[in-house]
C-alpha cells in the first residue's frame, strides 16, 4: 500500500478565475407568467442560466436569450429577445440547457452539442465554442439528456450513463481529468432510468426508485448525510420510491410516487420549501404540497406542477421568479398567479418556462437578457423605472434608434443597428446605450430612419448607418463607424431624415446630399448627390430641418421656408405641389424653431405658441380635425411652449414649467399619457415636470430632465428606449439603463478588495457579498476581511441615482477555488504582455495573509511551476511582469488553490 503523488495542472489566464461564472445582473423581470408569441405545438421546454430552448412536436427546436458562447445555436453569438428556430436540426425528441451549452437528442439515439466548450461540455474532443449543433461520436443509443453548469449526461437504453465537460468536483462519477471532452461511461452504475445535472453534482434514479448523486457536496447537494465531495456516485440517504429527480445549483429535488416532494442540500433562500432557511444534507419533505406530477430546480428556488395543472413554486424571488406578483422569497410552496393546465416547467437561474397541455409556453422571472422571449409581443401601461445614464444634454430619435449627446461631448445610441446606426463598430442591435466609435468634442446629434449625425466643434459633420444617397463620405456602403462629412465645415446645425441630410454652414448658407427624387435636395434639380450641393437662394439661415423627402428652414427674420414634396400640404405654402427650390410658407413670421415630421411640419413663434400644417389624419396639427392643411394653423391648448420635436405621425412640445405634451398617433404608446388612444388635442406625458428637451422618433419619444437623466416612451421592439429589454411597447416614460459597474477585484493579506469605476450621476453604490447589501457611499472600493478558509464569497455591485438602482455588475461566484491540488506543486499559464518585448515572468504562491511562500525564476515563457507547498493548505497564486529595465508590475491574481495529500492504494 503506497500514496502515489500527482501533479495537478491548472491552465488558466491571469484574469480568468476573477471573471464571472454566472451572470445575474437584473434589467427587466415578469412578476407574472406571460405566453409568448409565436411559440405553439411545443412538447419540452429548458432553461439555461440566461437563454432559453423549446421543442416543438415536428422536431424542431427554436431558442432566445443571451448568446454570448452560440448557446443559442443559431450559428452566431448575437442575444436574440424573440424565438429563432435553429437551422437544421430536425428530428429531436429532447432538449437540455446548461450554464451557456445546449443539448438536443434525436429519435434516432444521437446526441447533438452546441454553445460553451470551455471544459469540454459540448463532448466533441475539442474546447472550441460552436455556435451550431455538432454531432457528439460514440452516442448512438441514448434515451434522456442533461446539462449542468458545465458538464454534460447521457443516459443510455442500457441504463448505463455517459457523462463528459468539468469534473472539478468529481461530478462525472470517477476519478477522471478536471475536463474530459468526449463521452465517458461512469464505472459500476446500472439500472438507471433518469439524469439530473446541477451547477457542480450530478444525481441518477435508478429502476428501483432510489436516488445516487456524485460531485460537489459543500452543501449538502449529494444527500448523503455528509458535506464532502464524491467522485463515485452515494446513494442519497432514507429515499425510496422515487418517480422523478431534479437538481439545481447546489440543491436537489426528489418526486416519489405518492406525489409528495423531497428536498436536499442548500437552503440558504428557503429553496427546499420546508419552512426554514437552514441546509439539510439529507431528504426533508416539502411542506404543504402533495399531488405533485412533476418538479424544476432553478438556482436558489423550486417549482412543481400539480395534477391539476397548478404551479406552486418557493425559495428566492429577486427576479419574480416565484411568480406570484412579488419579489418576496417564500420557504413555503406559494402558488404561481394565472397558470392553469401546465403539464410541465423548466427553471433557469431566475427564469422559468410553463408548458401547457395546449402546446402554448409561458414566462416569468428575470429578463435581462431577452430569456423569457417576449421582445415582439408585449404592450406595458405602467411605469418602468430604470436608470443609471445621466449628464445627457440633447438627445435624438431615429425611425427605431435613438441617439444621446453627453455633457462630456461624447455620443451614445440604443436600438436597432441593423445598418450600423448605433455607430459602434457593428450590427448587433443594443437595448442599452452603447458609445459611439471615435466621437469626442461633438455639439450637436440628428438621428435620421436609419442614419446617424454629429456635429463637431471644429465645424465638421460625421456621419454613420445607411448610406443609399444619404451619407457623404463618397459611396454607398453602410458605414457602422462615424465618417467626416466630404467638403463641409464651419457647420453650425444639422439634420438627418429618410433619404437626405442637411447642414446649415455660419455663413447662413443650406448644403444638401442625398436621394432627389422629390426635390429635397432644394438645387433646381431632381438629381442625387452623393456629396453636398448648396440650397438654391437660401442665406441669412440659421436652423434646418429635414422630414421624409422634404426639408424646411429657419431663417434669421423668423420666416420659414421649404423645398421637396409637398403632397400633404408640408410646406405650408397653400399649395400641394412639389418643389425643387425653396419656397416661402405663408403667414408665418417672429418663428424660433421648426421641426418636419413623415408629412407633416411644426414652427415655435417667439410668443410660445405653436403653429401646425401638412399631413392630419392622425390629429397631429392639433386643431382637432383630421384633415390636412396647407398652410400654418395654431395648436389648439398650447401655450408658453419652448422647445418642439416631431415623431412620424405625431407631434410634441415641451412647456416652459417641464411638462410634455403631444398629440397625434398613439399606437405604439408614444404620446406618453398611459394609453394607445390617437389625440386630435395635446395631452401630457405622465409623470414628467422637469424635461429640458425633447426628441421623437418613428413612433417612440423622448425627454431629457434638468438632472441631465433620459425619459423615453413608446415603440420598444428593438430596444430603442434604451431599457435593457424589448418589451414592445411602453405607454408611459421609463428612464434609461445605463452599463453597470465594471468591477474588478485582489486579495491581500486576507482581505478581498473590490474597486469600479465612478458613473456619473451617481448618489452612492451598493454592494452584495454573499446576499447581504452594503451600501457603501460614494467610495469606488470596499474591503472586506476573508474567512479563516479562505473563501472567496459571491458579490456584486450596483449604483443608485435620482431614479432608482441601477443593474448588478456581473456576479462573482463564491467558489473561486479552480481545483484541489493533489501534490506539493501547482502549474499555471498567462497571457503574454502585448504591450513590451523582452518581458521576464515569475509565478508565485501566497498564503492567506499575503506572505510569499514560494517563487518561480524570472523567465520568458508563459508558463510556471511552484513546489514546495504543504498539503491540505490554501494558497493565492499570482503572477508578475518585469521589463527589460527592471521595472516590474504588481501581482496580478490567478486564483485561490487548496492542496490536498491524497494519492491512490
Amino acid at each position: 500500500m503506497f500514496k502515489k503523488k500527482k501533479l495537478f495542472t491548472v491552465i488558466v489566464v491571469v484574469v480568468f478565475l476573477f471573471q464571472s461564472m454566472f451572470s445575474t445582473g437584473i434589467y427587466a423581470s415578469a412578476l407574472y407568467s406571460q405566453g409568448i408569441h409565436g411559440l405553439s405545438g411545443i412538447s419540452d421546454v429548458k432553461c439555461g442560466t440566461y437563454h432559453s430552448l423549446a421543442l416543438n412536436q415536428d422536431g424542431t427546436v427554436w431558442s432566445w436569450g443571451y448568446n454570448s458562447s452560440g448557446q443559442l445555436g443559431i450559428g452566431s453569438d448575437e442575444d436574440k429577445s424573440g424565438i429563432t428556430e435553429i437551422s437544421g436540426l430536425t428530428g429531436v425528441k429532447a432538449v437540455a440547457a446548461g450554464d451557456s451549452h445546449s443539448l438536443a437528442l434525436k429519435k434516432d439515439g444521437t446526441v447533438w452539442a452546441w454553445g460553451d466548450n470551455f471544459y469540454g461540455q459540448l463532448g466533441d474532443g475539442g474546447y472550441e465554442n460552436n455556435s451550431e449543433p455538432v454531432q457528439l461520436e460514440g452516442l448512438t443509443d441514448i434515451k434522456a439528456i442533461a446539462a449542468g453548469g458545465f458538464h454534460s449526461m447521457a443516459l443510455d437504453q442500457d441504463g448505463t450513463v455517459w457523462v463528459w465537460g468539468y469534473n472539478g468536483y468529481g461530478q462525472l462519477g470517477s476519478e477522471l481529468p478536471e475536463r474530459v471532452t468526449s463521452p465517458v461511461q461512469i464505472p459500476g452504475i446500472t439500472g438507471v432510468k433518469a439524469i439530473a445535472c446541477g451547477l457542480g453534482h450530478s444525481i441518477m434514479l435508478k429502476e428501483n426508485g432510489t436516488v445516487y448523486a456524485c460531485g460537489d457536496n459543500s452543501c449538502y447537494q449529494l444527500g448523503d448525510g455528509t458535506a464532502f465531495n464524491s467522485a463515485n456516485p452515494v446513494p442519497v440517504a432514507a429515499l425510496t420510491q422515487v418517480r422523478s429527480i431534479a437538481s439545481g445549483y447546489y440543491n436537489s429535488l426528489a418526486l416519489k410516487e405518492d406525489g409528495t416532494v423531497w428536498a436536499w442540500g442548500d437552503n440558504s433562500y428557503g429553496q427546499l420549501g420546508i419552512g426554514t432557511i437552514v441546509s439539510c444534507s439529507m431528504p426533508s419533505q416539502v411542506e404543504e404540497l402533495t399531488g405533485i406530477k412533476s418538479v424544476s430546480v432553478g438556482a436558489a428556488y423550486s417549482l412543481a406542477v400539480k395534477s391539476d395543472g397548478t404551479v406552486w413554486s418557493w425559495g428566492n424571488n429577486s427576479s419574480g421568479q416565484l411568480g406570484d406578483g412579488s419579489v418576496t422569497n417564500s420557504t413555503i410552496p406559494v402558488q404561481s398567479s394565472g397558470l392553469s393546465g401546465v403539464k410541465a416547467v423548466a427553471a433557469g437561474y431566475s427564469h422559468n418556462l410553463a408548458l401547457n397541455e395546449d402546446g402554448t409556453v409561458f414566462i416569468w422571472g428575470d429578463n435581462s437578457k431577452g430569456q423569457l422571449g417576449y421582445g415582439t409581443m408585449e404592450k406595458s401601461k405602467n411605469p418602468i423605472n430604470i436608470t443609471g445614464l445621466s449628464d445627457i444634454e440633447c438627445a435624438s430619435a431615429g425611425y427605431s434608434h435613438s441617439v444621446l449627446l453627453k455633457a462630456d461631448g461624447t455620443v451614445w445610441a440604443c436600438g436597432d443597428n441593423n445598418a450600423g446606426q448605433l455607430g459602434n463598430a457593428s450590427r448587433v442591435s443594443s437595448a442599452s446605450p452603447v458609445q459611439v466609435t471615435g466621437l469626442t468634442g461633438i455639439t450637436k446629434i440628428s438621428a435620421g430612419w436609419y442614419n446617424s449625425l454629429a456635429l463637431k466643434e471644429d465645424g465638421t459633420v460625421w456621419a454613420w448607418g445607411l448610406n443609399c444617397l444619404v451619407m457623404a463620405d463618397g459611396s454607398r456602403e453602410i458605414s457602422d463607424a462615424p465618417v467626416q462629412v466630404e467638403g463641409l465645415g464651419q457647420v453650425k446645425d444639422i439634420s438627418a431624415s429618410f433619404h437626405h441630410s442637411a447642414a446649415v454652414k455660419e455663413d447662413g448658407t443650406v448644403w444638401t446630399w442625398g436621394d432627389n427624387f422629390a426635390g429635397q435636395l432644394g438645387n433646381g434639380t431632381t438629381s442625387p448627390s452623393v456629396i453636398p450641393v448648396q440650397v438654391t437662394g437660401l442665406s441669412g439661415i440659421k436652423a434646418i430641418s429635414c422630414g421624409n423627402n422634404y426639408s424646411l428652414a429657419l431663417k434669421e427674420d423668423g420666416t420659414v421656408w421649404g423645398w421637396g414634396d409637398n403632397s400633404s400640404g408640408q410646406l405650408g405654402n397653400g399649395t400641394t405641389g412639389v418643389s425643387i427650390s425653396p419656397v416661402q410658407a405663408t403667414g408665418l413670421t417672429g418663428v424660433d424653431s421648426v421641426a418636419c415630421g413623415f408629412f407633416n411640419s411644426m414652427a415655435l413663434k417667439s410668443d410660445g405658441t405653436v403653429w401646425a400644417w401638412g399631413r392630419n389624419q392622425e390629429g397631429q396639427l392639433g386643431d382637432g380635425t383630421m384633415t390636412d392643411k396647407t398652410s400654418a394653423v395654431q395648436v389648439n391648448g398650447l401655450s408658453e411652449v419652448k422647445a418642439i420635436a416631431q415623431g412620424y405621425f405625431h407631434s410634441m412640445a415641451l412647456k416652459e414649467d417641464g411638462t410634455v405634451w403631444s398629440l397625434g398617433h398613439n399606437d405604439a404608446g408614444q404620446l406618453g399619457d398611459g394609453t394607445f388612444e390617437m389625440g386630435v388635442y395635446p395631452v401630457q406625458a405622465e409623470g414628467i415636470t422637469e424635461a429640458s428637451a425633447i426628441a421623437g422618433g418613428n413612433s417612440h419619444s423622448m425627454a431629457i430632465n434638468e438632472n441631465g437623466t433620459v425619459l423615453s416612451w413608446g415603440n420598444n421592439y428593438h430596444g430603442q428606449l434604451g431599457g435593457e429589454t424589448y418589451v414592445m411597447f411602453n405607454a408611459v416614460p421609463m428612464g434609461l439603463y445605463g452599463s453597470p459597474p465594471s468591477v474588478s477585484s485582489d486579495i491581500f493579506e486576507g482581505v478581498l478588495t473590490l474597486t469600479y469605476g465612478a458613473i456619473s450621476g451617481t448618489s452612492s453604490y451598493e454592494i452584495e457579498i454573499n446576499g447581504s447589501v452594503i451600501d457603501n457611499g460614494k467610495n469606488t472600493s470596499y474591503a472586506y476581511t476573508l474567512p479563516e478558509d479562505g473563501q472567496i464569497p459571491a458579490y456584486r455591485v450596483r449604483s443608485v441615482n435620482l431614479n432608482g438602482f441601477g443593474a448588478w455588475s456581473i456576479n462573482k461566484p463564491s467558489r473561486d477555488v479552480i481545483g484541489n491540488v493533489l501534490s506539493d506543486a501547482v502549474s499555471a499559464s498567462w497571457g503574454a504582455n502585448s504591450n513590451v518585448d523582452g518581458t521576464l515572468y515569475s509565478l508565485a504562491a501566497f498564503n492567506l495573509s499575503g506572505s510569499l511562500i514560494a517563487q518561480t525564476p524570472w523567465e520568458t515563457g508563459l508558463w510556471g511551476t511552484v513546489t514546495g507547498l504543504q498539503p491540505e493548505t490554501p494558497y493565492l497564486i499570482r503572477v508578475k511582469a518585469r521589463n527589460e529595465d527592471g521595472a516590474e508590475s504588481v501581482w496580478s491574481p490567478i486564483g485561490l488553490i487548496i492542496t490536498k495529500d491524497a494519492g491512490i492504494e
